[in-house]
């Protein structure tokens, strides 16, 4: 079997990338980062596969670094901790605006809703009385050419000759005009 032993940098030429950032379990037991050093073995088992098998040795941390490390993700925590609960205040102000929002609407398709079927009343109530309307205005010039059928008119006599009554004026006035 073959070792091959990398450093960090040419591993991140070989593959193009940047190094990553430090995973949970990159630290040991104690919750401190272990210090590795990456070897590879290659074996070949006689096919056209290669086995890659990476092994890592860890150099314990002191105590000093672990609480600093600690420290760091008590930190991180806290700070995650207080973001998370002022997102979830404006999530709550956010849901209940939008309850609200929702509220207003639901009103108002209503209060459409009313204003539709009052208007769809009062259309047929508008039709039915223009009907009324052209069938009364029919009536009440039938009954005004009715009423003048039996008037007289007099032209060439002075207003008010007739005096107080009007009956015995035109009776006496007809046989003056017609000498009978």
């Amino acid at each position: 079997m073959a070792t091959i032993n990398k450093t960090s940098k040419e591993k991140v030429k070989e593959k193009g990338k940047t190094p990553k950032q430090a995973k949970l379990t990159d630290f040991g037991a104690s919750g401190a980062p272990q210090q590795a050093s990456d070897a590879a073995e290659v074996s070949n088992t006689g096919d056209a596969t290669a086995e890659v098998t990476l092994t890592r040795s860890v150099k314990p941390l002191d105590r000093d670094e672990v609480s600093a490390i600690l420290a760091a993700i008590d930190g991180l925590r806290t700070e995650f901790s207080s973001k998370v609960e002022g997102i979830m205040s404006v999530l709550t102000e956010i849901r209940k605006e939008l309850t609200d929002c929702t509220e207003q609407v639901v009103q108002a398709e209503l209060r459409i809703a009313a204003v539709e079927d009052d208007l769809a009343k009062l259309n047929a109530k508008v039709l039915t009385l223009e009907k009324k309307n052209a069938m009364l205005e029919g009536k009440v010039l039938d009954l005004e050419m009715r009423s003048r059928r039996n008037n007289l008119r007099m032209v060439g006599l002075p207003e008010g000759a007739e005096g107080s009554d009007a009956c015995t004026f035109l009776e006496n006035w007809i046989q003056e005009v017609t000498e009978v």
